[in-house]
């Protein structure tokens, strides 16, 4: 798989992802259903996390990888054209976290990959050609995890130590194949016991959150899946003249569904009636030397679904967006708009400016926004900057509104 252009770690967000989720209500009435044959979460749901495997464990490196970004051409050095990655049939996101533990007597070091596809047979089909290089031997599998298993032995290299070894399983699940490649000492890694016993746990992860919490909620309340409202990568590249083919999703904050329990009020909130709400942050990826006060790069969106159209306009005019700055004139966007722009400090203790721009906006019964910033600026840059940053934001919102209309 192509590895994806490194994300911009120049933007400090102004507001940091806990505080970023706006306003919230969650009602579920458990109710059975028939056997998942797809799943239907984002990939992150799926692997296997720090917090699933004990407090010895810690977390070393993550990437999310989307189909936009796995299809974007790379520019090679002394190449004279952009060139383009072959893709599997099917392929639709990626997630990839990696995790150690330095206490333990039997496995070391972790990788837990999940690769989410558009169909069951495209995922089969990708786990029947998967080669994960010369240096990995196929062996027989002793047993099968999920629909289908494949495992790996790494051949080992005079440095390592010969009292380790690596074994990774893969497995597809559905229309999802997950990866779980496991260092460890080298009598109980034999013939991938260790990596065996999380990919069942892995397994057990995916069968419990095949169907998210947050979207049989939605469908409780006949509300849209809100993950299909927010901009693409692709709508944004559409939208944005400076290097808009760069937004990516912020490693550091994933997207998230915001259900009422995320809130400390979540009973006033049951009573105006809010739903679910899911969020997203993206930066753009900014060489210094293409730095600009004019260039945004920071998004923050987010939608969120209520029971009635008048609650959700009560919620959007009690909004205090970014505490001051507010427009003296809304913006026609959606039914319904309030506005704030401001200059603001970066979070951290290397604090810089940013122009900030905030549009929340109600379309039916739905309360989206999105908020813009600007890379680090000088104080003199502050108004080129703030207006280039409204616009931008202006563009997103209309953009927005307009898919939400006739959810």
């Amino acid at each position: 798989m192509k590895k994806k252009q490194k994300k911009n770690q120049m933007l400090v967000w102004v507001i940091g992802a806990a505080a970023v989720a706006l306003i919230a209500f969650g009602l579920y009435s458990a109710y059975t259903k028939p056997a998942p044959t797809i799943l239907m979460g984002d990939a992150w749901d799926y692997t296997l996390s720090a917090a699933d495997l004990g407090a010895s464990w810690s977390e070393n490196d993550r990437s999310f990888q989307t189909l936009y970004e796995m299809t974007q051409p790379i520019i090679l050095p002394n190449e004279p054209t952009a060139v383009s990655s072959p893709i599997q049939p099917g392929i639709q996101s990626s997630y990839y976290v990696d995790m150690s533990d330095t206490t333990s007597r039997e496995a070391f070091v972790m990788t837990s990959q999940v690769v989410m596809y558009d169909s069951v047979l495209s995922a089969q089909t990708a786990l029947n050609m998967e080669s994960p290089g010369t240096e990995w031997e196929k062996v027989n599998a002793p047993q099968t995890v999920g629909d289908a298993t494949v495992l790996w032995y790494l051949r080992p290299i005079p440095e390592a130590s010969a009292e380790q070894a690596t074994y990774r399983v893969d497995f597809r699940y559905l229309n999802a194949i997950h990866s779980l490649a496991v260092t460890g000492r080298k009598e109980p890694s034999v013939d991938g016991k260790l990596a065996f016993s999380f990919a069942k746990k892995a397994l057990e992860k995916m069968q419990k959150n095949a169907t998210p919490e947050a979207l049989k909620i939605l469908g409780d309340a006949q509300r849209t899946d809100l993950r299909s409202v927010l901009l693409t990568q692709r709508e944004l590249a559409a939208l944005d003249p400076k290097f808009g083919n760069r937004w990516v999703f912020d490693d550091r904050a994933l997207p998230m569904w915001t259900p009422n329990s995320l809130f400390l009020d979540s009973k006033s909130l049951e009573t105006f009636g809010r739903v679910m709400g899911y969020q997203a942050m993206m930066i753009k990826a900014v060489a210094p030397e293409e730095a600009s006060p004019t260039i945004s790069a920071g998004l923050f969106q987010q939608v969120t679904a209520y029971r009635e159209a008048g609650n959700a306009q009560k919620i959007l005019d009690k909004m205090e967006g970014l505490g001051g700055g507010a427009w003296g004139k809304p913006p026609d966007v959606g039914d319904s708009a309030r506005a704030w722009s401001t200059i603001s400090k970066t979070e951290g203790e290397s604090s810089r400016l940013a122009a900030v721009t905030e549009i929340s906006f109600r379309v039916g019964v739905y309360i989206a926004s999105v908020r813009t910033q600007t890379m680090p600026i000088l104080e003199s840059q502050g108004l080129v900057a703030s207006d280039a940053n409204k616009e931008i934001a202006q563009k997103f919102a209309l953009s927005f509104a307009g898919k939400l209309k006739g959810k």
